[in-house]
């Protein structure tokens, strides 16, 4: 009754609402009334929360289910019924996706891995070592932003190259992953 319009209601926050509502149905091509128990919204918003937790694991951003819609979803309106964890997953997700790949620029410590993009990067320089030296903002650690390898010290990136053929980064991992020979992306 109260979405037909049949009814008003006398609260303030429902009234807020319902004009909302009615501002989002406008939006629409078409539009249908149903009702729904509880219990069934319930399940709607773990059915969408499974949903967008499988996309996320996968590596994928979450779009809108609707056929023919493709529009990705926003944190605001995930963030009410995902965990912290799942919404800082979303989080990354989206950075990552803002970021083009050549740009891309992931901490050589194994243990960090944080992503930066090249203007990041380059707003965290090393004075005390040289020309290429980074430091993560996340772990601290010194990098080579050339390389995208530990820092190297005194050598230069095509002297470290040269007798360093196979990077120890890529050595210290689990031979899952591979540098990109143009972007250094792994």
């Amino acid at each position: 009754m109260i979405v037909s319009g049949r009814w008003r209601p006398k609260q303030q926050k429902i009234i807020n609402f319902m004009d909302q509502l009615n501002l989002l149905r406008k939006s629409f091509t078409y539009c249908e009334h149903s009702l729904l128990v509880c219990k069934d919204v319930k399940f709607a918003f773990k059915l969408a929360r499974e949903a967008i937790k499988v996309k996320l694991r996968s590596g994928v951003l979450p779009k809108c289910p609707h056929e023919g819609c493709g529009n990705e979803l926003r944190i605001e309106s995930c963030e009410k019924f995902l965990t912290p964890k799942f919404t800082e997953m979303m989080r990354q997700r989206l950075k990552e996706d803002s970021i083009p790949v050549t740009d891309k620029v992931y901490c050589p410590n194994p243990r960090c891995s944080t992503l930066m993009s090249t203007k990041e990067a380059l707003r965290h320089p090393v004075l005390v070592y040289g020309f290429g030296a980074r430091a993560c903002y996340n772990c601290q650690g010194n990098f080579c932003v050339n390389c995208r390898v530990p820092w190297h010290g005194n050598m230069t990136c095509a002297e470290y190259k040269r007798r360093n053929p196979t990077s120890l980064v890529e050595e210290s991992k689990l031979k899952i992953w591979r540098q990109c020979i143009k972007c250094k992306h792994r």
